[in-house]
C-alpha cells in the first residue's frame, strides 16, 4: 500500500482530476472510482504526459461518508489522502469546490480504465 499512497502522492493528490463514474456495491463491500486523467495536476506543464484514466478499486468497505455541499455536474478532485488505520485503510477525497468522499477499506488497487 505504500507504494500506492506514494503514486498518488506523485500525482499530486490527483489534483483537478474528474471523477466520471462512482460505483457503490453495498452487497460486495466494493466501491470503484473512474477517474478521466490521473494527469491532470500537471496538465499544462512540460512534465504532463497526457491523460491517462484509471479506475480505484476499495474493496473491504466498512464505511462511507459522503457530502457535497454544492452539487456540480463535474466532479473534480481537490486533493487524495490515504492513511493506513488498524483495519486497513481511510480515504478521503476532497471535491472541488466543497464536499468529501471518505472511504474506510481494507484495500485500495489501481486498474486501467476499460
Amino acid at each position: 500500500m505504500k507504494d500506492f499512497c506514494q503514486l498518488i502522492e506523485s500525482l499530486g493528490g490527483l489534483h483537478d482530476a474528474e471523477v466520471v463514474s462512482l460505483v457503490w456495491m453495498p452487497a460486495h463491500a466494493e466501491i470503484r472510482m473512474s477517474v478521466a486523467d490521473i494527469n491532470a495536476n500537471s496538465k499544462g506543464l512540460p512534465e504532463y504526459e497526457g491523460p491517462v484514466s484509471a479506475v480505484f478499486i476499495f474493496s473491504g468497505v466498512a464505511d462511507v461518508e459522503w457530502m457535497v455541499d454544492r452539487p456540480d455536474p463535474r466532479l473534480k478532485i481537490y486533493d487524495w489522502d490515504i492513511r493506513p488505520i488498524a483495519v486497513g485503510y481511510r480515504s478521503e477525497v476532497k471535491i472541488s469546490p466543497s464536499g468529501k468522499l471518505v472511504i474506510q477499506c481494507a484495500a485500495i488497487k489501481r486498474a486501467p480504465h476499460p
